[in-house]
């Protein structure tokens, strides 16, 4: 610092050195004797772009915003760089110099569209202007980029609240949209509809209206809402398709089937509808019906496989069983693994009377998805027909259980274990299942039953004495732990859970004798320095008490 001093003292004109020595009071946050040196720099260079640039800075944070302007000024002059321009702009802000702030946004914004500060900046700043249809247009352009904007969806709804009634409700009902405040956005959807000058706004509102009430499954509601667009405009090919799903959603399937059909009227290459219809008329046996539109997706697309398993399901729904087989068999062929064309198979075999046929290509669904509860449903049917109560309700069981039904699982595997008293591994699940919908009683006298059928079932005691445990039942679960330890010596778990509940009944000389116990079995160090520790800490305290009790024995002995 004292050479840069030197150096400006013997070179006044110095610039360099005076910029150099700004260096350093700004790295030592002296702005002071930064801005001094700065003035020097611009009194000997006026248009010094970097000098002009710091001095602009510290005046803004000073405050002093006249000052910085004409200091940026200088630096935009040479370097219109968008950032720089933008600062320039925020400082006009700051004066409140809106015309030349907007002038520069503008700029910015016209040579960068994609300027988001800037577009920002023009919304808020024509808001304030009192400008509001340019407000509204980059308000808009806000929401363009960011849909959730909350900011722009707030400054609009000011906007529109007193010039524009229908646009206020809806931008209303979006912000509690967006703060999950559904039956407020409802509530603003049906106050906007009175305002919709247009069939569009009309449209788009009840569209609106009809999804939040399918999210609160008040699916009538949502008809209502469809059939008002279909009245409105009845070409309406997404408000038909939609009208359909709330029909199946409201089990009305006759009136599904009218709405894809009248879909397909209106456009009659959606195949996700055909495919619907294809599906509803084969739940309802009406196999004609299917066939006809099961027939155009088959046209429409020869080589695609799910149709082609849907055209032999469907031939083997009408008695083609000939076509039906050819077809089937061409799609596993070519792709083994296909579990619709594997069901259709199986559906083959079982109108033939061939239940070991159609069993193993239920099993082969089972293999390639284990976890779908579609395999074992099919199981059961064909175990059904067979006459086979046992495999029909332990399949529906599996079925129920991997859909979560776990009433309608126990009432399914109880029927399979009357079938098949001496399965213990049928009394586990069962248990199993109790326990999970919290009947812990019931779930208890299962694991029971099951220990019965094979008392060395270790994890069946384990589960038993979790339930004990839960339910506070010691005696019970000192019983089990002991049960356990009988079958399994080395069960070092149950031998350590055996002396804790020991020490909790204050049972102290056999909650030692098991600490003791589990102190010889093989186990992590870890495991081992716990249960000394609880020796040591139960040894000394038996043995203060029987000290205790001579004591009083010995006072007691010497009282008149």
């Amino acid at each position: 610092m004292e050479e840069l001093l030197a150096m400006i003292e013997e070179q006044p004109n110095n610039i360099d050195a005076r910029m150099a020595l700004v260096k350093i009071h700004l790295e030592t946050q002296d702005l002071d004797k930064a801005q001094v040196l700065l003035k020097e720099v611009v009194e000997l260079d006026s248009h010094n772009l970097d000098a002009n640039y710091v001095l602009a800075q510290i005046y803004e944070v000073q405050e002093s915003y006249a000052e910085a302007i004409e200091h940026l000024k200088i630096v935009v002059q040479q370097q219109p760089v968008e950032g720089i321009v933008m600062k320039l702009a925020e400082l006009y802000e700051s004066t409140d110099d809106l015309d030349n702030a907007r002038r520069l946004y503008q700029d910015c914004f016209t040579s960068n569209p994609n300027n988001i500060e800037a577009v920002e900046s023009l919304a808020n700043l024509y808001s304030i202007m009192g400008q509001k249809q340019e407000a509204t247009q980059f308000y808009k352009l806000m929401l363009a980029s960011d849909p959730n904007n909350t900011v722009a969806h707030s400054q609009l709804m000011d906007i529109y609240e007193t010039t524009d009634r229908f646009n206020y409700y809806m931008t209303r009902a979006k912000i509690n949209r967006m703060n999950e405040k559904l039956s407020y956005a409802l509530s603003d959807y049906k106050k906007a509809l009175p305002h919709a000058e247009s069939d569009a706004d009309f449209i788009e509102t009840q569209f609106y209206i009809a999804e939040l009430y399918m999210q609160q499954e008040k699916y009538m509601h949502a008809i209502d809402a469809y059939l008002a667009i279909i009245e409105r405009d009845e070409t309406n090919v997404d408000a038909c398709k939609s009208l359909a799903e709330a029909y199946l959603k409201s089990d009305n399937t006759d009136s599904a089937c009218e709405a894809y059909e009248k879909t397909l009227e209106l456009d009659p290459t959606d195949q996700e509808a055909m495919e619907e219809l294809v599906d509803l008329y084969m739940d309802m046996e009406n196999y004609s019906r299917a066939y006809k539109w099961v027939k155009k997706l088959f046209i429409s697309e020869p080589e695609n496989l799910s149709h082609k398993v849907t055209m032999g399901s469907v031939k083997l729904a009408l008695g083609d069983k000939k076509d039906a087989y050819t077809l089937i068999q061409e799609v596993l062929e070519e792709d083994d693994k296909n579990t619709e064309a594997l069901s259709a198979m199986a559906d083959y075999f079982s109108q033939e009377e061939m239940y070991d046929k159609a069993l193993k290509e239920v099993n082969k669904i089972k293999e390639i998805i284990p976890s779908s509860p579609f395999g074992y449903k099919k199981a059961a049917e064909i175990n059904e027909a067979i006459g086979n109560s046992y495999e029909t309700h332990y399949n529906y069981g599996i079925y129920h259980h991997l859909k979560k039904e776990s009433q309608l699982a126990i009432d399914e595997f109880t029927c399979a274990l009357e079938h098949k008293s001496d399965n213990a591994d049928l009394a586990v699940r069962i248990a199993e299942l109790y326990e999970n919908i919290s009947e812990d009683y019931v779930a208890i006298e299962y694991y029971q039953k099951a220990i019965s059928l094979n008392d060395k079932d270790t994890s069946s005691y384990k589960k038993l004495a979790d339930l004990y445990k839960k339910l506070g039942d010691n005696d019970s679960l000192i019983q089990c732990y002991t049960s356990l330890l009988e079958i399994d010596p080395g069960n070092r778990e149950a031998c350590f859970s055996l002396a804790e509940t020991y020490e909790s009944q204050k049972k102290y000389d056999l909650a030692i004798e098991h600490y003791r116990s589990c102190s010889k079995m093989s186990a992590p160090s870890g495991w081992l320095e716990e249960v000394e520790l609880k020796l040591q800490k139960l040894e000394n305290e038996t043995y203060v008490k029987e000290e205790q009790g001579l004591i009083d024995k010995l006072l007691n002995a010497f009282k008149f």
